[in-house]
């Protein structure tokens, strides 16, 4: 047996100690083997040490044991043997380096294994390389890849995702700083290295997008870089990540190129339609003051049924110089020719104004024009001009679409600092699809071959550019049938 010296030493060891005999019987344990492997010290002695070892490792453990005694070492470090596998008393695995020393006590030979567990590290290592491949494998599918540059020594890490975006060989390709320079396409160069000088220079981060030369071709990637400082301040390493954005960046240049076309072509048309909407003018004016003239007989009798033709042809001439003037308004408002000019007016006197100019339209069909004003206050602030426009082309709208011998109402009031104007009419109203086609350029509620209605669809998409303009909003209350109700509300302000 051994002696309460050597059993002493052994108590005051940390890590588990373990003496056994020539045929692995337990001799004696330490308080720290009872704490790892969670048995009394009466429950071990005695015991074949294979009470600590899993079954699986039984005859691995003792061939290791075996070999050790046949060939007289008197010591074996923890460094000398791979991971040995233990097992508590609650079956709980225990992941141990063992060394392992020969004790001649009193003719006998005794060996002392000294068990540090490793059990907690070998879980954090598991954690850390799971994290890593984890971490890998979200780079490749991004395309991104960390690295880290040394400023002085000129060395550079390169993760394992950036020299597949570089489509590079890590055992060819020295990652250094020229090195990498050299990959980026020569017409880039000198904006990458004024990047990387100016967040040295500035100790601030950096991104930068360029373009690199690869085995299969360009590629676009973007950089991003942050200063490492040491403890006076200065810069001593940089971190950073690249991904390859070549196919997304591709898309957005040919997206901005496509968008460039589309802009120049709608300017193109706008002026084109301006032009021509502005040369127009100048004929159907003559026409219109020529054919007035005419009704006036101001040259002379006219026989009835010549001032009848002349009458129809002024009213034409008015009809096609309102198209005319809402092409003019609709191409100016697309090129961004309308500006705003807000004033303080008389919010009645400026209503019965728009009303006045829908009079005889409303006439010609018996439609009576109801009109209603809030009383306080009396002025408003809003651009009379763009406004009067709005409000001539939604009664226009509603006498238009509104029956025979019915009312439209307008009414002004002002709510939480906003102007709210709202023209109601007892027409035939639009679903939820036509409500959504009303302010497309050119489109009317009935635009197949046979059309109710005239005009060229440009008057609600004029009104609510001009609303746009305001900062204002349109709202559409219309169900088939039963009318509609368009409110404008303008800020007051």
């Amino acid at each position: 047996m051994i002696d309460k010296g050597v059993l002493s030493v052994i108590s005051a060891v940390t890590d588990a100690v373990i003496i056994v005999d020539e045929k692995a019987l337990i001799v004696a344990v330490n308080r720290a083997s009872q704490k790892l492997f969670g048995y009394e010290l009466s429950e071990l002695e005695g015991q074949h040490l294979n009470i600590l070892i899993p079954p699986a490792n039984y005859h691995a453990h003792m061939d290791l044991f075996q070999n050790f005694i046949k060939n007289e070492q008197n010591f074996l470090s923890r460094n000398m043997r791979p991971m040995v596998h233990g097992v508590a008393k609650g079956g709980d695995l225990l992941n141990l380096k063992i060394a392992i020393q020969k004790i001649h006590y009193e003719g006998d030979d005794f060996y002392c294994a000294i068990c540090h567990d490793y059990t907690e590290q070998t879980k954090y290592i598991e954690a850390l390389e799971l994290s890593q491949a984890r971490l890998a494998r979200a780079q490749q599918l991004a395309k991104l890849g960390h690295w880290v540059w040394h400023i002085q020594s000129g060395d550079l890490y390169w993760s394992d995702a950036i020299y597949d975006i570089f489509e590079q060989d890590p055992e060819k390709f020295a990652a250094t700083y020229d090195n990498f320079l050299e990959t980026i396409h020569p017409d880039d160069r000198d904006l990458v290295s004024k990047t990387v000088e100016d967040c040295v220079a500035n100790k601030k981060p950096y991104t930068v997008i360029h373009r690199i030369i690869c085995a299969s071709g360009i590629k676009y990637v973007k950089e991003v870089g942050a200063l490492v400082l040491d403890d006076t301040g200065e810069p001593y390493r940089m971190d950073g990540t690249v991904q390859d954005i070549t196919e997304s960046y591709t898309q957005t240049l040919e997206i901005q190129k496509l968008k460039t076309e589309a802009e120049k072509a709608n300017i193109a048309k706008s002026q084109f339609l301006s032009v021509v909407s502005h040369e127009l003018r100048t004929p159907i004016n003559a026409i219109m003051g020529m054919s007035e003239m005419m009704t006036q007989e101001m040259l002379g009798t006219l026989p009835d049924k010549y001032k009848e033709f002349a009458a129809d042809i002024h009213t034409s001439g008015q009809l096609l110089l309102s198209h005319v003037n809402n092409v003019v308004d609709y191409t100016a408002m697309e090129l961004g020719n309308t500006p705003i000019h807000k004033l303080e007016i008389n919010a009645r006197n400026f209503i019965e104004m728009c009303v006045k100019q829908s009079v005889n339209m409303a006439r010609n069909k018996g439609i009576e024009l109801n009109v209603h004003v809030q009383k306080k206050p009396k002025y408003i602030y809003l651009d009379p001009v763009q406004t009067q426009q709005i409000v001539v082309n939604l009664l226009s709208n509603a006498i238009k679409f509104a029956p025979v011998q019915s009312v439209v109402d307008v009414t002004l009031t002002l709510s939480d600092g906003n102007i709210l104007i709202k023209v109601i009419d007892q027409g035939v109203g639009f679903d939820e699809e036509e409500q959504e086609k009303l302010f497309r350029p050119f489109t009317q509620k009935y635009s197949g071959l046979a059309r109710h209605y005239d005009g060229l669809g440009l008057g609600l998409p004029i009104v609510k550019n001009l609303i746009d303009f305001q900062g204002g909003e349109l709202v559409i209350d219309s169900h088939v049938g039963q009318g509609t109700t368009m409110t404008v509300k303008l800020p007051n302000a």
